[in-house]
C-alpha cells in the first residue's frame, strides 16, 4: 500500500437540556494508520463515538452518529444512539497488482438499561443492531445483518469480591461471495454465557480476575467484521 495522507477534521457537540438529559452528536474522519503511527495523543472518542477501529491499514473512514442519555432517579440510567460509517477499503487486484479500493457501509444502532437495583447488585442490558454493506470484492460480505443483545448481572462485595455473568444472544444473517465467486447466504442463532471473578486487592495494589467466555461451549456458525479481533468464538476459552 503506498504512503497515505489527509485532513481528518473532527466535530463533537455534548448537550445538556436538562439536568439528567444528555444529548450527543458526532461526525469525523480518519485513516488507519500502521502500527507505529497508531501512538496518538489523541481521545479514543468524540462525544462519545469511537473513532479507532482495528481496519485494514489505508482504511479511509467517515462516521456520523447521535445519542440521548438519560438519568432516572439516582440508580437508573438509559440511552439510545444511531451511527454510520463509510468506508474506502484498500485492497492488491489479483489481476495486475495495482492498489484498489472497495467502498462499504457499516450502521449500529444501540440501546441501553442499567439499573443499580442494590447497592451490591447492578443490572445492564443492550440491545445492538449491526449491519454492514459492501460490494464484496475482498474478504467481505456482501450484507451483514447482526442483532446482539447482551444481559449482564453483577455483583459487588464490600470485602473487595466481585462476580459478573452474562447471557449474550446472537441473530445473524448475511450474503456472501466464495473465492470462486459464487454467491451464499448464511445465517445463526445463539446464545453463550460468560462469567468472570475479580478481588480488589488493599491499598490499591491491583486486582486478581479469572474468567471464562462461551462457558457451555457452544458452537456456533457466525462472521466478525474483525476478523484479528473476533468477539466471541465457538469454542469455550478460560
Amino acid at each position: 500500500i503506498d504512503d497515505e495522507s489527509q485532513y481528518n477534521p473532527k466535530l463533537g457537540i455534548t448537550w445538556q437540556p436538562f439536568e439528567r438529559t444528555t444529548i450527543r452528536a458526532a461526525g469525523f474522519q480518519t485513516l488507519r494508520g500502521t502500527l507505529i503511527s497508531d501512538q496518538t495523543l489523541e481521545p479514543t472518542n468524540v462525544a462519545g463515538f469511537n473513532q479507532f477501529y482495528d481496519d485494514i491499514i489505508g482504511t479511509k473512514a467517515k462516521r456520523y452518529g447521535g445519542g440521548i442519555d438519560q438519568k432516572v432517579g439516582d440508580r437508573l440510567f438509559m440511552g439510545v444512539e444511531y451511527s454510520e460509517r463509510e468506508l474506502e477499503v484498500p485492497y492488491l487486484s489479483l489481476d495486475d497488482g495495482s492498489v484498489q479500493e472497495e467502498d462499504a457501509t457499516e450502521t449500529l444502532g444501540r440501546a441501553y438499561f442499567f439499573v443499580t437495583a442494590h447497592r451490591m447488585l447492578a443490572l445492564r442490558l443492550e440491545y445492538l443492531d449491526e449491519q454492514f454493506e459492501s460490494t464484496g470484492a475482498i474478504d467481505l460480505p456482501v450484507t451483514l445483518d447482526t442483532v446482539r443483545v447482551p444481559l449482564t448481572l453483577s455483583f459487588f462485595a464490600p470485602c473487595g469480591f466481585s462476580a459478573a455473568a452474562t447471557g449474550n444472544y446472537y441473530d445473524q444473517e448475511g450474503d456472501f461471495v466464495r473465492i470462486d465467486g459464487t454467491p451464499v447466504s448464511a445465517g445463526d442463532s445463539f446464545w453463550t454465557l460468560d462469567l468472570s471473578l475479580s478481588y480488589r486487592l488493599s491499598k490499591r495494589l491491583g486486582m486478581i480476575s479469572a474468567g471464562a467466555t462461551n462457558l457451555l461451549d457452544e458452537d456456533f456458525q457466525y462472521f466478525d467484521i474483525d476478523t484479528r479481533n473476533p468477539s466471541v468464538l465457538p469454542t469455550r476459552r478460560m
